[in-house]
């Protein structure tokens, strides 16, 4: 008898879920005809309203197969095709998101390469600013220089050894510091 009750489960439970396959089978076909994936999140969302709306169709109580009337493949061909609509705006959804953010990404690469070229002129202008200085610093000592040179050589003022030397010293200058 043990026996008998298991085998008698296991028959219906196969049988069970062979009409549930069956009945599965005709909502996947419409899915996967719509477009979807088999194996999405979207396909098994697609087969459950299908089931549903099938479902609600159907009167309490009645759960043999029946031949679809008319008006059946009507609504059903009107839920495949409201799928559709949905999932081609989505798709097209899809398209208009990869393409702002393909726009973004080239902006954002010329946002980058615009930094990167600010910071070799910020270094151009730095080594621009030390050697600069650097011609400030050698110019002012060829100033003082030349001011000891004219001062030390005023102490002849009759001779021409100071005009020759201030005009050396004023020639170095000129030519350090313009």
């Amino acid at each position: 008898m043990k026996s008998l009750n298991i085998s008698l489960g296991i028959f219906l439970s196969i049988f069970v879920s062979s009409l549930l396959a069956e009945d599965l089978a005709e909502y996947k076909n419409t899915c996967t005809a719509i477009g979807f994936k088999a194996g999405t999140e979207k396909f098994g969302d697609c087969v459950l309203q299908l089931r549903k709306k099938d479902l609600e169709k159907k009167p309490a109580g009645d759960n043999q197969s029946v031949n679809k009337s008319d008006s059946q493949r009507k609504a059903d061909s009107a839920a495949r095709e409201e799928l559709k609509r949905r999932k081609e705006a989505d798709d097209a959804a899809y398209e208009t998101a990869k393409r702002k953010r393909e726009a973004d990404d080239e902006r954002l690469l010329k946002l980058r390469e615009q930094e990167l070229e600010i910071e070799r002129q910020t270094a151009k202008a730095q080594e621009n600013s030390a050697a600069t200085q650097q011609k400030m610093f050698e110019c002012q000592n060829a100033r003082t220089n030349m001011q000891e040179q004219c001062n030390n050589s005023s102490q002849y003022p009759s001779s021409n050894i100071y005009a020759i030397t201030c005009g050396v010293w004023r020639g170095r200058v000129m030519n350090l510091c313009n």
